[in-house]
């Protein structure tokens, strides 16, 4: 089995949001525990890069810089305005940056969300799991899935990309990334499953699980994984409630 991947991900920093600090807990994270990555591709919007002194953009695989920001899930779901006026927000779209990067290299495809934090063979427990299916998904229960996390093999990126955008704009509530990927489970069991570790932004969770994965940490989640040496916080902002563009 090709076990050949590239890690994808966004840069997006909204004011309050601590990430120029955490993209350094992010990187270190993606390194310790993806060691094995072809490349990594991060594919930043808005003009966003981190801005932390000690942090050189590039510190970690290739970055995309772009002016343009298509906006997150909330202006689809109400809680922002404007309702922006795209086929899909800026995570999805950057989705579709990756999966093509990753089969242009003839690679897999691995995304790991700017906010999310990845710990023991997280990779490696995805392949096992996977089996002879083609994509794999987390689990979640504020969606009923969790994307901040998955991969898609290699040979089945073009197929993905197809049924991902045939499913629709997302300018409803019931066609946002996560909506859409249930949809697309449902329509294609024999293409999609799910592995079985991780927290995503479920809490609480359990830092000497073997494989875990979370999302959208607080200070108080960093401190506990500081306290069994999984993280360095050291010079964590004392203002921020979440590390992540979304509300918790």
């Amino acid at each position: 089995m090709n076990r050949r991947y590239i890690i994808q991900s966004g840069f997006h920093e909204t004011p309050g949001s601590g990430l120029s600090w955490f993209y350094r807990i992010w990187a270190e994270n993606t390194l310790r525990y993806a060691p094995d990555h072809e490349n990594v591709f991060i594919v930043a919007s808005g003009g966003c890069r981190p801005i932390e002194p000690w942090l050189r953009p590039n510190c970690i695989g290739h970055w995309i810089h772009l002016q343009g920001n298509l906006g997150g899930s909330g202006n689809i779901l109400g809680n922002k305005e404007p309702v922006l006026p795209y086929f899909m927000p800026g995570c999805p779209a950057s989705w579709m940056v990756g999966l093509w990067l990753a089969y242009i290299n003839e690679c897999d495809f691995v995304y790991k969300e700017q906010d999310c934090l990845c710990f023991g063979d997280w990779v490696e427990a995805m392949y096992d799991q996977i089996g002879d299916k083609h994509a794999i998904f987390g689990n979640g229960h504020i969606h009923g899935i969790a994307t901040s996390v998955f991969m898609v093999r290699h040979k089945f990126i073009p197929e993905f990309v197809m049924a991902y955008l045939l499913a629709g704009p997302e300018n409803m509530p019931s066609r946002i990334a996560e909506m859409k990927i249930r949809m697309l489970e449902q329509r294609y069991p024999e293409h999609f499953c799910r592995y079985d570790f991780g927290y995503d932004v479920d809490r609480p969770f359990d830092p000497t699980a073997k494989v875990f994965t979370v999302q959208k940490l607080t200070p108080d989640d960093l401190r506990l994984l500081a306290e069994h040496r999984l993280v360095n916080i050291e010079g964590m902002p004392e203002a921020v409630h979440v590390f992540s563009n979304h509300d918790p």
